[in-house]
């Protein structure tokens, strides 16, 4: 059995240096930032920071079996979240993005939307811890290609990452997350009891601020 595997999770890091470029060509700060003035500079009020959490990918694979046919399954995710910093170093934001994954006439799709309250904590002059709480809404829909379930989700998401800024405006992180389905409802008047999820790991965020 042979498998081949094409992606675009470059464009991530692509997209990101190029608006990371684009902000700091018009600052009139160094376009280096040294390390002890980096949480005092990101935790001021007003700035806006945006992140793309590492989740902006698309993958498709292809497994040849042994009796010659072929299955391709091609996954996507694009996520993206804002947060504005307020007063005593809080930040108030949210999330917005979908994924999906489709595999022959197998398919599924899910759009989400959140909102979320966090805080910034400087450790030393060179990483801040950034705590978050969310409330998210999403909607997952899976075809078989017979019949197709839509299942309506509110979940609680917790979001603790580690921040480092490498360079002025940059941002890269990585921490745990947490997240948990408070409600699940399915049925075509969202009446019925859906099944609930809840997961743990550890994400990667890349973003940059203004």
């Amino acid at each position: 059995m042979r498998a081949t595997t094409s992606t675009l999770g470059f464009a991530a890091m692509t997209a990101v240096t190029v608006m990371w470029l684009t902000v700091a060509a018009a600052d009139d700060a160094p376009s280096l930032v040294p390390a002890p003035t980096a949480p005092a500079a990101l935790a001021q009020p007003g700035r806006t920071v945006v992140t793309s959490e590492l989740a902006l990918d698309y993958q498709r694979d292809t497994v040849e079996l042994p009796d010659g046919s072929s299955v391709t399954t091609s996954t996507f995710d694009f996520h993206v979240g804002l947060d504005r910093v307020l007063p005593a170093r809080l930040t108030l934001g949210g999330r917005i993005g979908f994924a999906g994954a489709v595999s022959g006439l197998d398919r599924e799709r899910r759009f989400d939307l959140g909102v979320r309250f966090g805080g910034l904590v400087p450790l030393g002059g060179s990483t801040i811890w950034w705590p978050t709480l969310g409330l998210t809404y999403g909607t997952t829909s899976v075809d078989d290609g017979n019949a197709s379930v839509t299942v309506r989700t509110v979940s609680l998401v917790v979001s603790a990452p580690f921040l480092w800024q490498p360079a002025h405006h940059l941002l890269v992180g990585v921490g745990p997350t947490y997240s948990r389905d408070l409600q699940a409802k399915t049925g075509s008047d969202a009446d019925q009891t859906g099944p609930k999820t809840s997961g743990f790991g550890i994400h990667g965020l890349i973003g940059f601020w203004f």
